[in-house]
């Protein structure tokens, strides 16, 4: 009989940027369908190519909340044959017309998503490139007093054997200046 063991094969010396990161997420998250992406990773680990391969013409989808009200998380999850990561989006959404009524619709019955997250930190993370992610649960009121929250929370997961992986759709790497820009530009080119 075989004996499977995985072992350490790499230690860990965080670079200052590691350790001094801040928290947040931008206000702008893209979502695409995992069908009809195909990423490629560069020697050092980075996502460096993103491209869109359905037919008709498929899209990334631009959802814009409010500064500092969306989140990303990761979580490892235990597990007989292997350990994953649940990775996990959670948007902040606000709509009041019909057509804001149902972009968020069709978010919340996609199968398989992928989500293009920029951190406050300066990166932008990838979730749900391999399996994909879909929607777990949305809650939302309209409130009782003024000053209370209108929004939809809407939380998008799912597992993958990896934590999200990092863009790099430039010559740019994280922490340069012209870092977010390139990938900004690039998302922006396949809404």
């Amino acid at each position: 009989m075989a004996t499977c063991t995985t072992k350490i094969t790499a230690g860990l010396d965080p670079s200052c940027e590691a350790l001094d990161k801040i928290g947040g997420v931008n206000k702008t998250i893209y979502f695409g369908n995992l069908d009809e992406l195909t990423f490629t990773l560069n020697g050092a680990g980075y996502i460096d190519s993103v491209a869109l391969t359905a037919s008709p013409a498929a899209f990334l989808y631009k959802f814009v909340g409010k500064t500092k009200k969306h989140n990303s998380t990761f979580e490892l999850q235990v597990g007989e044959n292997t350990n994953t990561w649940k990775q996990a989006v959670i948007a902040k959404l606000y709509f009041y017309f019909p057509d804001e009524r149902a972009a968020i619709e069709a978010l919340t019955t996609a199968d398989d998503l992928v989500a293009f997250v920029q951190t406050e930190s300066g990166l932008f993370e990838v979730y749900g490139y391999t399996k994909g992610i879909r929607v777990e649960s949305a809650t939302g009121a309209n409130g009782i007093l003024i000053q209370d929250d209108t929004s939809l929370t809407v939380t998008i997961s799912g597992e993958e054997v990896a934590l999200p992986k990092v863009l790099q759709l430039g010559a740019a790497l994280p922490a340069a200046d012209a870092y977010l820009t390139e990938n900004i530009d690039a998302l922006d080119a396949l809404t």
